[in-house]
């Protein structure tokens, strides 16, 4: 925060659900998948307020929990949504946003988002002079 003086909040996202490791979290590099009790652990050990802190993307949930279980490799190439699948695309795109406004935060999902903020500076009086 030292270079960003002005900072009070950050918001962050991560993988969720260790359960749910697999090929996919190796490829893009993660260390790991996050439950929101340790996200807001780690926030604490730094000395962060999390007002926000859930899941989303809970409907892709048990897809992921039993693809995982069953030890089958998730699909890592990203490909744009070509023009014969952009209904589809928009499709879910809608799904997804009602995945997160309309079911509960506490509810397992594959990504956790949270809000961290910096603790307010101690305000100095002023000189007096």
């Amino acid at each position: 925060a030292q270079g960003f003086p002005k900072l009070r909040r950050v918001i962050v996202t991560v993988p969720a659900g260790p359960s749910l490791w697999s090929n996919y979290d190796k490829y893009y590099g993660h260390q790991r998948r996050y439950r929101r009790a340790g996200l807001r652990e780690l926030a604490a050990d730094l000395g962060w307020r999390v007002p926000l802190c859930r899941h989303f993307f809970h409907t892709l949930f048990a897809p992921a929990w039993v693809q995982s279980r069953l030890g089958l490799a998730r699909p890592v190439r990203l490909r744009a949504p070509g023009a014969a699948t952009n209904g589809l695309h928009h499709m879910l795109a809608w799904a997804m946003r009602w995945d997160y406004r309309c079911l509960p935060g506490a509810l397992p999902g594959t990504s956790a988002i949270a809000c961290l903020e910096l603790p307010e500076p101690a305000v100095s009086p002023p000189a007096h002079g």
